[in-house]
Order: C-alpha cells, then structure tokens, then sequence
C-alpha cells in the first residue's frame, strides 16, 4: 500500500463517515420539505444533528481526532446548515442573507486554520455558538414551516435569524481583526 493509500485509509473513521451522512441526507431533507413531508423531515434533521454530536465524540475517544476531520465536520455542519437555510429561504422561513454569511464565515475559517498551519482553525467562542444557533433556525424554521405555518414563531424566527446574521457578521469581523493582526506581528 503506497504512502498516499496510507494517508486516506487513516481519513476512513467512523467519525468522519457521520460527519459525511449530514451531507449524503441533504438530498432528503430537500425532497422532503418540497413534498410537505413534515415527519420525515424533522426526523432527517434529528439524524443530522445525532450525526453532529456523535462525530467528534467517536473522534476522541478512538483517538482519532485530526486537522482534517475537524475541517470536514465543520465543513459538513456549514454545507448542511447554508444549504437548508437556502431552501428555507425560498419559503420565506430566513432571509436569504443568512446562508450567504454562513458560507462566507465557513470560507474564512478554513481559510484561517490553513494561513495559520496549526492543528486545526482557532476557534471563536462566538463561532461557535453561531454553529449551535444555525441549527436551532434550521430546526424550528423547519417545524414551523411543516407544522405551525402562520404562527408568531415565524415572527420570532425571523427576528433569530436576524440576530444570527448580525453575531456572524460581528464573527467574521473579529476573526477577520484577528488574521490581521497576526500577519502584522509575523
């Protein structure tokens, strides 16, 4: 087995392959929105979400957490989440900007962690609960979406969404105050 085989024999894990179903389990999360499909979509999401929480906790306790299983979870998390918040918007559940900005602060955290060769990106405590609240909007946009259409939850859905987009914006910022900092210093 060359060098190469090597390097993605050891990517094969069992937690990077439940980092991989939330992208695999976009195709019927979508078909199940557009068929109106409520039971089946909010039990996709809650396998995604299972798929998240599990992931990094088999990583660790197999000892097998790395640089690019870090990346692809929170790749997986920001394609899953920018994606579902794209089809919400075409039902008017988020604004459209909320996928926009969730892509762009994926884009600059990966880009960071490579710029900066550690063993993973920096972390950002408000990215990180931007992460948790991306997935409460795409959770209860699709409840509601399903199952309280017409509601004040939509209301207040809108006002979280809002309030994500304005913490993303607040994270790439920093981050991005970070990165220059950094570059002045080195």
């Amino acid at each position: 087995m060359s060098q190469a085989d090597n390097v993605w024999v050891a990517r094969l894990t069992l937690a990077n392959a439940l980092s991989v179903t939330r992208l695999i389990l976009l195709a019927p999360l979508f078909w199940a929105v557009e068929q109106q499909a409520g039971v089946l979509s909010v039990t996709v999401f809650v396998l995604v979400v299972a798929s998240d929480v599990l992931d990094g906790k088999l990583a660790r306790r197999a000892a097998q957490v790395s640089r690019f299983g870090t990346l692809l979870d929170h790749g997986c998390d920001a394609v899953f989440v920018a994606a579902s918040a794209a089809l919400l918007s075409t039902h008017g559940l988020v604004p459209m900007l909320l996928p926009v900005v969730i892509a762009i602060a994926f884009t600059q955290y990966a880009r960071d962690g490579r710029a900066a060769a550690s063993a993973a990106p920096r972390p950002s405590q408000m990215g990180r609960w931007n992460g948790i609240g991306y997935y409460v909007v795409v959770g209860v946009a699709l409840v509601a979406h399903h199952f309280l259409a017409g509601t004040l939850v939509q209301t207040v859905l809108l006002v979280l969404c809002w309030m994500l987009i304005a913490t993303t914006l607040s994270s790439i910022v920093e981050r991005a105050v970070f990165s220059w900092r950094h570059r002045l210093r080195g």
